[in-house]
């Protein structure tokens, strides 16, 4: 999962864990908490959607989980793994995205097409983790191999996008490509980040609904997460593409994400630093 995305609350109830759907976990002193799956074996909408990330935000739950649950249906069939739903996922996402890009004329079709491919590449990234769950295919190496594509994919494709606005940005060269480089920077670290409090501090078993008190400060928390969804940072990209702003989007949100790193940064120092007393 883009790191934007999956640190709020499902809207199912608590599940009672048992050998078959407890989480597992894989690391060292600070483990990574693996969703717990059914592992039934069967390759069924049912069992996929059972194995989704509860921990999700709207728009990835109704929209990522549910595409992605239907995706995985097939691909389970015909024996896909789900490192190679991973890797799937990455090259519809950038192959998807160039082809646009070469072949689609047009600045509306254009758009229509990348939040086309750019969403079954996000579906198809969901569907790798029910596929992993619901066949016990859960591993560490599965856990960092989703998360480099998931950066890969996302820095590749606004490269792309950026390549080729780049003759319609309202500022110089240099600052353009300073600008670019600095809203991707943010992102690096915002995910860096992520990857950070799951392997050092105390990392969501995004298998299980979210039991957190709802203070505000969830609930600031919760508004944040929702605004900087994957799914919703797909459509106002493909809306910023349509209508000629691309740029003045780019900035716009790369500027809120720095802001929303800083917060993260500051709380997650504040919680290994909890962590690394209690120890």
């Amino acid at each position: 999962m883009p790191a934007t995305a999956g640190d709020g609350a499902g809207e199912e109830p608590a599940e009672v864990a048992t050998p078959a759907n407890q989480a597992t976990t894989v690391g060292g002193d600070h483990p990574i908490q693996l969703a717990p799956g059914t592992e039934s074996g069967e390759r069924t909408f049912a069992n996929y959607w059972q194995n989704r990330g509860r921990m999700t935000y709207f728009l990835t739950r109704h929209v990522g989980y549910r595409l992605g649950a239907i995706l995985a249906v097939p691909l389970g069939r015909l024996g896909f793994s789900s490192n190679q739903v991973t890797l799937l996922a990455l090259f519809v996402s950038i192959l998807g995205t160039a082809a646009t890009l070469s072949f689609v004329t047009g600045q509306v079709v254009q758009a229509i097409c990348i939040f086309a491919v750019l969403i079954l590449g996000y579906a198809l990234d969901c569907a790798d983790g029910m596929i992993a769950r619901a066949h016990g295919q859960s591993s560490l190496f599965g856990a960092i191999f989703d998360k480099v594509s998931d950066l890969l994919a996302i820095t590749i494709c606004m490269a792309l996008l950026a390549g080729a606005a780049f003759d319609d940005s309202p500022w110089s060269g240099i600052v353009t490509v300073s600008l670019f480089g600095t809203g991707m920077a943010c992102r690096l670290a915002l995910v860096l980040a992520v990857w950070l409090k799951e392997f050092v501090g105390s990392p969501p078993n995004r298998g299980v609904p979210d039991s957190r008190e709802r203070t505000l400060d969830w609930h600031l928390r919760r508004a944040i997460g929702e605004a900087t969804d994957h799914v919703f940072f797909i459509v106002l990209l493909a809306a910023s593409w349509a209508t000629g702003y691309f740029w003045e989007f780019f900035v716009i949100y790369h500027a809120a994400l720095g802001i929303v790193m800083s917060g993260y940064l500051f709380r997650l120092h504040r919680e290994i630093g909890r962590t690394t007393l209690g120890s």
